[in-house]
């Protein structure tokens, strides 16, 4: 029998190994939705910078995160589904449009915002972990 300290790190590893997996999904989905591109791509040196972001917005991104999350799972099924490629192609539109609203519509944090914390995340640990405090504290659907 597995001891709950056990069952916490199982969890916090799966919801980590999900958290990274929806990153890559996410920010391609925000991406596509971006008409102009980042000003952080154009300067030299951006990729490193440090992204330190409040407990506040890591709330907010944890809120949207659950909110991307859940129109993720809604579409992925439809989109495995779909019999034309076509169709596959406008539910996945259909979805990046959903995400990009659900991210909006979250107070404290913008699409941006999300983005460059989410990409953040992905390389720096101690930031993920702290994400991932907060995503695990949100109401799951």
């Amino acid at each position: 029998m597995r001891t709950r300290t056990q069952l916490r790190r199982m969890f916090q590893a799966k919801l980590a190994v999900m958290l990274l997996a929806l990153l890559a999904f996410t920010c391609t989905a925000l991406a596509a939705q971006q008409q102009a591109p980042a000003p952080a791509q154009d300067q030299p040196g951006s990729q490193q910078q440090t992204v330190n972001p409040s407990e506040d917005k890591l709330e907010a991104v944890a809120k949207a995160y659950v909110k991307v999350q859940a129109v993720q799972q809604e579409y992925e099924p439809k989109i495995q589904a779909a019999q034309q490629p076509e169709q596959a192609k406008q539910l996945q539109d259909e979805a990046r449009g959903k995400m990009v609203k659900a991210v909006s519509d979250t107070d404290g944090i913008t699409v941006d915002e999300y983005s460059q914390i989410m990409q953040a995340a992905q390389r720096d640990e101690q930031l993920r972990a702290r994400l991932i405090q907060h995503i695990q504290k949100q109401p799951h659907s």
